[in-house]
């Protein structure tokens, strides 16, 4: 017992010496003085973690730059664009969408989404980082007035991923591992004439200072904006499944009863266009069909199947539960049982990817 309590100890302690170091390093960082992050939030997210290790590399390169993290360019319309990393040399500027993903990555210059394949199988169709990142340059060109020319566009994904297939045309648009970065943008300087004098890459950086560091309230805007985006692309391919899965529900109901009911759907111009008549069972125009509460499952067991089923995904895709949902979406689920696809997307940390991977299940349980 005494041995494991100190082996125990011994971990803590290294732990707590590993992440001390790790922290001190980070705090010196130009990244933190950029990014304004702390260790812990970056290190906890992998996005930002992914970032912070290319921001490393990248000042590591000879020749006069500026490094900037984060910037939110307006877009004019009250909306924003984010950018993960604009780097400033005499040679132009290069601008890096950072993906820290896994697995092996398919796509090509060309296709708005491109595929990433688990180690288990699990295929993940993600909207193109080439077409994310020329909205980025777009409105970087529109807010410096500067030539499209002078800027190169980059795409890093972490080492942890394989780019499988990948056809990319274009000298001004690269697909690489973080390993290649430096690599890949040395080259891109040796090919390149100096444009910047040291002066002009200051006033530069000063110009899109300010749109980085935004407070907590920016971001959570330019989130919500993303959210809202995807929620009406996603809601608009699904309406007419949602009117199909109505009607079968219908169907089934009428099919238990043994009766034939007559139907009236109204045209939607008011609210009571979602009202519907049956006129076999005597229920009035307007008044609301009650579920039977034999229908219904109990909140505790609703709960309990659904952390089974998370627990069983999780497994499956060897990830940490709270990465299919958290305990706080679960505990939302619960609360609200939503019954399709359109309710579900209403939760909080519920967007088109993850219901594409786990709605079915979801509202199988809740459902049944």
């Amino acid at each position: 017992m005494d041995n494991v309590i100190g082996i125990f100890i011994i971990f803590i302690l290294g732990f707590c010496v590993y992440h001390g170091l790790k922290r001190s390093n980070y705090d010196k960082s130009n990244y933190k003085k950029e990014s304004g992050n702390n260790y812990f939030g970056v290190i906890m997210d992998k996005g930002k973690y992914g970032e912070y290790l290319s921001f490393n590399k990248l000042e590591k390169i000879k020749g006069d730059h500026r490094i900037l993290t984060n910037v939110y360019l307006p877009k004019g319309n009250g909306e924003t664009t984010e950018v993960d990393l604009i780097y400033i040399h005499e040679t132009g500027i290069y601008v890096l969408e950072s993906k820290n993903y896994s697995g092996w990555i398919f796509g090509d210059e060309k296709s708005k989404y491109w595929m990433q394949t688990l180690q288990n199988g699990q295929k993940e169709r993600f909207y193109s980082p080439i077409f994310q990142n020329n909205t980025h340059i777009k409105y970087l060109i529109k807010l410096l007035h500067i030539d499209e020319k002078i800027i190169k566009s980059i795409i890093v994904f972490s080492e942890r991923c394989t780019i499988k297939k990948m056809e990319v045309t274009s000298e001004k648009v690269k697909v690489i591992n973080r390993y290649e970065l430096n690599r890949t943008i040395e080259k891109l300087i040796n090919n390149s004439p100096r444009i910047f004098e040291a002066g002009k890459i200051i006033e530069l950086y000063y110009e899109l200072k300010p749109y980085t560091c935004v407070n907590e309230g920016a971001k959570e805007k330019h989130i919500e904006q993303i959210k809202q985006k995807q929620n009406s692309e996603f809601n608009f391919k699904n309406s007419n499944v949602k009117n199909n899965e109505n009607r079968k529900a219908m169907d089934s109901e009428n099919k238990l009863k043994g009766t034939e009911v007559k139907e009236v759907i109204k045209t939607e111009t008011s609210e009571t266009s979602k009202d519907i008549i049956h006129n076999n069972f005597g229920i009035k125009t307007g008044s609301e069909i009650k579920t039977s509460t034999n229908a219904l499952k109990k909140d505790d067991e609703i709960y309990k199947l659904l952390k089974e089923y998370r627990k069983k995904v999780s497994t499956e895709e060897n990830v940490k539960a709270f990465m299919v949902f958290t305990n706080q979406e679960l505990n939302s689920i619960v609360e609200s049982k939503p019954k399709n696809n359109k309710e579900l997307i209403q939760i909080r940390g519920f967007g088109p990817k993850k219901i594409e991977k786990y709605g079915e299940g979801i509202l199988k349980i809740v459902n049944e």
